[in-house]
């Protein structure tokens, strides 16, 4: 799995497909090992195919095996496929124990412009913490939302949650795409 991981970082993924193909158990590790070397290299096809067949193998996916599953329905804009991932993590309880999953649905939804649908994500988490407000917000600037984004930055103080660097550049780049340069100074 070592050698397997070693080839998909550096990009020989015939390789590492040859040695994942060699093995006599493929574990999770070695599943996410292969995927995500797709992943990296913009294998977007081969990356949800991974998902599939380790499925069919009686493997079942953890969560960074579905984080990269969303990630690259998200570059392909994938909602459906997407829909379908995200299902399969509220079956099996995903979404409530990890908030990576969370954000991952977020930006999947938001990379295929469906801001309804990344609320609705959000919204359904009880827990929120900063990294989950922050995919919320990065959400609304990448779609052109500069308004939402000063509207959650609001709502994130008067909840007392704290923010950091990354919501601080979320907020420049909204009001870069707003043209609020007395707002960004």
């Amino acid at each position: 799995t070592t050698l397997l991981a070693l080839y998909a970082k550096c990009g020989m993924l015939d390789k590492a497909r040859q040695v994942f193909q060699s093995l006599s158990v493929r574990d999770i590790v070695a599943w996410s090992a292969l995927q995500s070397g797709y992943y990296e290299y913009g294998f977007d096809e081969e990356t949800l195919n991974c998902l599939e067949q380790m499925q069919l193998e009686g493997v079942s996916p953890d969560v960074v095996i579905y984080v990269c599953s969303l990630k690259a329905c998200g570059s392909m804009g994938a909602m459906d496929k997407g829909r379908e991932i995200h299902s399969r993590m509220e079956r099996e309880g995903v979404i409530e124990r990890d908030t990576s999953a969370c954000n991952a649905l977020i930006e999947m939804y938001a990379a295929c412009h469906s801001i309804d649908d990344a609320l609705v994500v959000f919204n359904s988490i009880e827990k929120k913490d900063i990294s989950v407000w922050n995919a919320l917000a990065s959400a609304y600037s990448d779609l052109g939302y500069g308004d939402e984004v000063l509207n959650l930055f609001n709502r994130m103080q008067q909840e007392k949650i704290g923010s950091d660097t990354f919501l601080f550049v979320i907020k420049i780049k909204a009001y870069t795409k707003m043209s609020r340069l007395d707002l960004g100074k």
